[in-house]
């Protein structure tokens, strides 16, 4: 539950998978996030007329916005290296993603959605 006169931290993970059916590669890659509900100052949730501003980051400092490079916002980029045949299994790489919920925010109890969800998109 979210005491409303406490910040609410919490994290989650996205992995991104490779795998490669010639020869060893490296790929290079970025993760954009998009606004969801609201915008990337303030993300929303609601519960009926009631809503929670949050928002996602890119560090567990909680300082650069995780979005699409756009409006401040920051990218999470990395890299894999595939190798080849044989075998050509899947290479994995995991990235956090750390959410909070600023406080103080005055609304009753409830569950608390959001309208629009969180996409995610992968460019290599």
């Amino acid at each position: 539950p979210f005491n409303t006169l406490t910040v609410s931290d919490g994290v989650t993970t996205i992995e991104v998978g490779c795998k490669r059916s010639g020869g060893a590669e490296t790929v290079i890659y970025t993760i954009a996030l998009s606004t969801g509900s609201g915008t990337y100052a303030a993300r929303l949730m609601s519960s009926g007329t009631d809503q929670l501003t949050y928002n996602l980051y890119t560090t567990a400092a909680r300082n650069q916005v995780w979005g699409d490079g756009t409006a401040g916002t920051q990218l999470v980029g990395g890299s894999i290296v595939v190798p080849g045949p044989p075998g050509n299994p899947t290479i994995t790489a995991t990235h956090s993603v750390y959410g909070r919920i600023d406080a103080p925010q005055n609304v009753a109890p409830g569950t608390y959605i959001t309208s629009s969800p969180i996409v995610v998109t992968v460019t290599y």
